[in-house]
């Protein structure tokens, strides 16, 4: 389990790296690899919708907030 976890965390930085450097369709294939290792991660899953909003993708960022919503309703980021 502890291993899975490394995993999502170290997919999860790459997002964020692909992210800030701009690199978004390759930031939303690690969001989903670190969804992958850890499917309960409310904060993958927003940031997944944050990179298919900035691309446009709507409809898709509509499903990962509403994902986040699920795992972590308490968070009032996920909320906007």
């Amino acid at each position: 389990m502890t291993e899975n976890i490394d995993q999502a965390n170290e997919w999860y930085e790459k997002g964020c790296n692909q992210k800030n450097s701009g690199l978004y369709d390759d930031a939303i294939k690690s969001f989903e690899k670190a969804i992958e290792y850890d499917p309960k991660n409310a904060l993958y899953w927003f940031s997944k919708g944050d990179v298919e909003m900035t691309r446009n993708k709507n409809d898709e960022a509509l499903e990962s907030f509403e994902k986040a919503i699920e795992y972590d309703p308490k968070n009032a980021l996920y909320w906007f």
